[in-house]
């Protein structure tokens, strides 16, 4: 029997050395190399896990991301570049009004990639909605009239709209499109 053990030691010691890797690399099988990867169960910083939430988070060493949802098994998967936000909406409309040398809002916040549509009505006066950064405009309109232009949020950044009417913009008709 000691013959026996002592025949297989170095098998399993072998064997054992084969497992190369820390607990935060996986080895891929085909390529034989390790990558550098952080798995994190949803939820596992943070109390909003629920148990209808089981959602595993792989994020690689170069960037790349992918979740695997146990619910569905559908796995989405995006690199550095990509925004990996599932809960944002790809479609955001604003309703704002245009008055004499203002707008109902002046401020708007969008995440970058998102489709932007913004209705605009004129409460007073002929105005319009006008954003250089994506070449967007809406059409001038007069008291209770109301126009719309949708564009894309394909750039970060802080960005000015304005009414292009007479001095409308210098009189102070603008405001800010900030992109995340």
């Amino acid at each position: 029997m000691k013959k026996f053990v002592l025949l297989f030691l170095p098998f399993l010691l072998l064997g054992a050395g084969c497992a190369v890797g820390t607990p935060d690399q996986v080895v891929d099988p085909v390529s034989d190399q390790a990558e550098d990867t952080l798995l994190m169960q949803d939820g596992e910083n943070d109390d909003t896990n629920t148990e209808e939430e089981d959602d595993l988070l792989q994020v690689d060493i170069d960037g790349t991301a992918s979740v695997l949802t146990e619910q569905s098994g559908a796995v989405v998967e995006a690199d550095a570049e990509t925004s990996l936000n599932l809960d944002i909406p790809e479609v955001v409309s604003f309703d704002l009004d245009g008055f004499m040398f203002g707008y109902s809002q002046t401020e708007l916040r969008v995440k970058k990639g998102q489709t932007v549509t913004i209705n605009f009505t004129s409460t007073g006066g002929l105005h319009d909605w006008v954003i250089d950064a994506f070449q967007a405009s809406t059409k001038q309109v007069n008291t209770g009239a109301t126009t719309s232009v949708t564009f894309v949020a394909d750039q970060t950044g802080t960005f000015e709209y304005y009414c292009r009417v007479g001095q409308h913009r210098a009189n102070g008709m603008v405001g800010t499109l900030i992109v995340e």
